[in-house]
């Protein structure tokens, strides 16, 4: 690294020189160093009613919760399971790990890694490995070995463990056991096939996804699963910066449905495919289907921190998702208005713990204020037009069943007919007003001459 000289100058203060030479010296490194697997953010931490979402419940993956006696159960089975690969292999080929496990250090954060050995980092790199394409294999399968000594119910949490953001593995240690272990690229395959497994399980449909890899290497399994959630939605306009400059809040889905606003479900799973389009007496926006279960909370609240991560850049699209969902939803009948319209499936219980759920998540959340910001403003704009809405609640309230077209029906024509009973009570057929006029006249005289 060449050294910074940065000559005195009586015009500047000696303690804004030093500021301006450790301010160089962090960029050159920044700029030298690749993105880490990083901490959960403290901001979403500290939220008491997130703190367990970014824990491991039965298994650690990497360094941040190696050593935790409460996942000492599935740790004794790390080193079974690792057998099984290194059984019939030369002893030779792993050597190579060595210097794979070398770079894999650099991935965490160095006080993490400082209590561990090269040998013991390279052993936990192995065994935690081992287990974890071991699970994926399983879930994959979706049926366990009978000789294995993982059960049913804990699998279930060895998924969700996964795709938590201090617990991945870098992909370097997971490609070369891979290698290792699958021939040719069954095992790249295999990881793609459980990545969209875990975002079909998240959001469903008619999926996005290509078979292509990123042409740069991923840092792990939940960089993959983000990429695999965001997708490729189909182009759109891009608004002008002053295009929708005249909104300045949003409705949840009742409020929008009240509006001539009606839900239906996108034709790509893709969270950013989301599509507002105006009808004659109605809009239509589009939203990509979700499931909503146990794991749900955990899953993107650990996308939310990836995406919070300052080595990390991106445009926060999961993050924008989840405050859009929750301007959404409200209450109760948000989620099952959305149900209905088959975008939400719910798996969590009753709609008010969905609701409750995308509210919790959005809590410290600064979504891409860009992002969705063309729907938005073309909903505030229809939105605005009273006629519409005008329209829609009569349609709405008057025509919503059969029974209440009917009496709808019923009532005017009651109204109208009382109307027309009133005027003819005033005014008699046969003796309007000008003809009661001239016969109120005295009558003419003829005289007779006799």
């Amino acid at each position: 690294m060449a050294s910074v000289s940065i000559e005195r100058s009586s015009s500047e203060p000696e303690w804004l020189l030093s500021i301006l030479a450790d301010g160089h010296r962090q960029e050159t490194l920044e700029s030298q160093i690749k993105p880490r697997i990083q901490k959960v953010p403290a901001i979403l931490r500290d939220i008491n009613s997130h703190g367990d979402s970014f824990d491991p419940m039965v298994v650690s993956f990497g360094p941040y919760h190696h050593g935790n006696p409460k996942l000492a159960l599935v740790e004794k089975l790390k080193i079974t399971i690792a057998k099984q690969l290194v059984l019939g292999k030369d002893p030779k080929e792993f050597f190579k790990f060595d210097e794979v496990a070398r770079d894999a250090r650099t991935y965490y954060d160095e006080e993490s890694t400082a209590r561990f050995s090269d040998e013991e980092f390279t052993r936990m790199m192995f065994l935690d490995g081992c287990l974890l394409l071991y699970s994926i294999d399983c879930i994959m399968k979706e049926n366990l070995p009978e000789d294995s000594k993982i059960r049913n119910n804990q699998m279930a949490f060895i998924s969700r463990d996964i795709l938590l953001l201090e617990n991945q593995l870098p992909y370097v240690a997971l490609q070369a056991l891979m290698r290792l272990n699958i021939p040719g690229d069954e095992g790249e395959q295999l990881v793609h096939k459980y990545i969209m497994k875990q975002a079909t399980g998240s959001v469903i449909s008619h999926h996005h996804s290509s078979e292509k890899q990123d042409k740069d290497q991923p840092p792990h399994l939940l960089h993959l699963l983000r990429k695999e959630l965001i997708g490729t939605p189909p182009p759109n306009h891009e608004p002008s910066m002053d295009e929708f400059d005249d909104w300045h809040s949003f409705r949840s889905v009742s409020e929008l449905k009240a509006g001539g606003i009606n839900c239906k479900k996108s034709s790509s799973s893709s969270l950013k495919n989301v599509r507002f389009k105006a009808q004659s007496f109605h809009g239509d926006l589009s939203l990509p289907p979700i499931v909503v279960d146990d794991i749900t909370k955990s899953l993107f609240l650990n996308l939310v921190a990836y995406e919070a991560c300052p080595d990390f850049p991106n445009d926060y699209a999961v993050t924008s998702y989840v405050c859009f969902m929750d301007a959404l939803i409200d209450h109760s009948e948000d989620v099952k208005l959305l149900r209905s319209k088959g975008i939400l499936l719910n798996l969590l219980g009753s709609d008010e713990k969905v609701a409750d759920l995308f509210n919790d998540l959005a809590t410290n959340l600064v979504p891409n204020p860009y992002e969705y910001r063309e729907v938005k403003g073309s909903i505030e704009k229809y939105y605005k037009k009273k006629r519409v809405i005008w329209m829609t609640e009569m349609l709405e309230t008057h025509f919503r069943s059969p029974w209440t077209a009917v009496g709808f029906f019923v009532a005017m024509v009651i109204i109208l007919l009382t109307f027309v009973q009133s005027y003819f009570s005033i005014f008699p057929r046969g003796g309007g007003g000008g003809d009661q006029q001239r016969s109120r006249a005295p009558a003419r005289k003829i005289p007779y001459n006799y």
